[in-house]
């Protein structure tokens, strides 16, 4: 076994939870469901985005393999997509690409790419930190301590740039025209001080995470918090949406559903079955992001049009629907040179039939 297969695990488990986020069935009315969900999902992969950030690479190097693996996907998508659009006549050229290269939810038509451009700017930001960080004396102590003032920092600024207009900023008039309306800034640079202490975290704690075993009592006392912290304190988060919630319990009820998220995949890393779908997925996941909410979205369509109000079959077929287009498209990606230079990590270009299914029987 060549790689962690619990955190494929976690990252298979977590996409499943941003495909339901956008579903139809927790997504219509913004349920407690919706509620758990969107409060970790996203720094979920902050964090495991961490567990393998290292140091030892050059920055030149680090910043073209991480452009390669996050905004070279999220520009070929959306560049594809916005000339399909144009010529269809559904859009222009400068109402599209400005848009694309602004780089948030509501600057892009797929609203979930949102997520490589700000993945690709904290890691950057990490790396040019940390090794600054290891330099100082205590190096542990001070990341906790940065970790812990980016939270609180971004607790006090996630919010703030919810409602950009083109009257606050001359950019988004040169760019959008005098009507535009946004939340963040560019590439997500305001959520930077959230993701880079989830994702800094990650890093605090990689080694642990790497050895992560299911202990019980620990995940208990998680569930417990997670659960209480929704029960008790209605916090609604949507990172994309700006919308934050409470200082001290929104970061609380993230780690906590993250704890919950890595133990549940130590556990089931001892089921073959399990463990082998779950990381497929979890390796998948970048083609899911990419496919699903579009597919998902269409399928739940095209079924109320033909069978009338019937959305909650609807919506699980719709579920279903599109994690199966998304991973037959990634394998297709594997398959294809030109697909998998655009949509795939080097790692994973020419790759055989071989999956985590395969790896886990081995």
């Amino acid at each position: 076994m060549h790689r962690n297969n619990h955190i494929d695990i976690a990252k298979g488990i977590g996409i499943l939870f941003v495909v339901l986020g956008h579903n139809w069935l927790i997504n219509h009315d913004k349920t407690l469901v919706f509620q758990m969900i969107y409060s970790f999902h996203m720094p979920l992969f902050f964090v495991l985005g961490g567990v393998f950030l290292g140091t030892r690479q050059g920055l030149a190097s680090f910043i073209r393999n991480k452009a390669d693996a996050l905004l070279k996907p999220y520009l070929a998508v959306l560049l594809m997509l916005g000339a399909y659009r144009i010529g269809i006549g559904a859009t222009t050229p400068s109402q599209y690409f400005p848009g694309v290269l602004y780089g948030v939810g509501s600057s892009i038509d797929w609203i979930q790419l949102w997520f490589l451009p700000s993945l690709f700017i904290t890691l950057v930001f990490a790396r040019l930190l940390l090794p600054w960080l290891q330099r100082t004396p205590y190096p542990s102590l001070n990341l906790a301590v940065l970790i812990a003032a980016l939270f609180l920092l971004g607790a006090l600024t996630a919010e703030h740039y919810r409602d950009l207009t083109s009257a606050a900023s001359p950019l988004l008039g040169m760019m959008f025209g005098p009507n535009a309306h946004l939340r963040g800034l560019p590439f997500s640079l305001d959520l930077l001080p959230l993701s880079a202490a989830f994702l800094l975290l990650g890093y605090l704690l990689r080694a642990p995470i790497q050895r992560a075993a299911f202990k019980p009592l620990h995940a208990l006392a998680a569930l417990v918090v997670f659960l209480l912290s929704h029960l008790l304190f209605h916090y609604y988060t949507d990172l994309n949406a700006r919308e934050y919630g409470h200082w001290l319990i929104t970061p609380l009820r993230a780690l906590a559903g993250i704890y919950l998220v890595i133990s549940l995949s130590a556990l089931l890393a001892r089921y073959r079955t399990a463990a082998g779908l779950l990381a497929y997925l979890g390796q998948a996941s970048l083609i899911i992001l990419l496919f699903h909410a579009y597919v998902e979205w269409a399928i739940f369509g095209k079924l109320l049009q033909r069978y009338g109000n019937q959305p909650y079959p609807a919506g699980v077929i719709a579920f279903f629907g599109s994690l199966a287009i998304s991973v037959a498209l990634y394998e297709i990606s594997r398959r294809l040179p030109p697909m998998a230079w655009l949509l795939l990590q080097s790692h994973q270009r020419g790759s055989n039939v071989k999956t985590a299914l395969s790896e886990q029987a081995a």
